[in-house]
C-alpha cells in the first residue's frame, strides 16, 4: 500500500483501515493475469458512486440527529438507527451481497461488494429520512422561543 501512495496514487494511508484492508486483499490477488491493475481499479470506481450518495445521506442524518439530541429526544432515534443500519443496511447486506436472494425470495446470484453497499445506501437514505421527519415533528411540538423568558431568569 505504501508503494501506491509513492507512485502518486494519492494519499493512501488516510484511508479508514477498514478500506485498506480490501486494497491490500485485492492487491495480493494481483498477479497480472487472472487479476490486473485494470480489474482493481474498475471494481473501485463502480464503488464510487455508492460511496457519494451514501455520505450525501450520511452528512443529512448528522445534522438531523444532533438536532434531535438538542431536544433531549434519543430513543427514536436509536430504535431508526437500529432497523434502518442493523436491519436494512447490514442485513440486507448479506443478502444481496452474499445469500443472493431477491425481494421475492428467489435466489439470484450475489452481487458482492455492489450488493452490500446497494444496501448501506437503502439503510442510510432511510434513516436520513426518517430521522428528518423526526426532527421536524420534535421541533415543531416544542414550545416557540421567548427571549423575555432567559433574561427574566438572569
Amino acid at each position: 500500500i505504501d508503494s501506491l501512495e509513492k507512485a502518486g496514487h494519492g494519499a493512501v494511508s488516510k484511508l479508514p483501515v477498514s478500506i485498506k484492508i480490501l486494497l491490500e486483499a485485492a492487491l495480493r490477488q494481483l498477479d497480472a493475469f487472472s487479476i490486473t491493475q485494470d480489474d482493481v481499479q474498475r471494481i473501485a470506481a463502480g464503488l464510487l458512486a455508492f460511496v457519494g450518495v451514501y455520505h450525501v445521506f450520511d452528512a443529512l442524518q448528522v445534522v438531523a440527529v444532533n438536532a434531535v439530541r438538542a431536544y433531549e429526544r434519543t430513543a427514536v432515534p436509536m430504535a431508526i438507527y437500529v432497523v434502518a443500519l442493523w436491519g436494512v443496511a447490514l442485513g440486507g447486506g448479506y443478502v444481496l451481497g452474499i445469500a443472493g436472494v431477491d425481494a421475492f425470495g428467489s435466489p439470484v446470484a450475489p452481487m458482492g461488494a455492489k450488493g452490500f453497499w446497494l444496501a448501506a445506501v437503502g439503510g442510510m437514505v432511510l434513516t436520513a429520512v426518517l430521522v428528518t421527519v423526526y426532527f421536524l415533528r420534535v421541533s415543531r411540538a416544542a414550545a416557540p422561543f421567548d427571549p423575555r423568558a432567559r433574561s427574566a431568569a438572569a
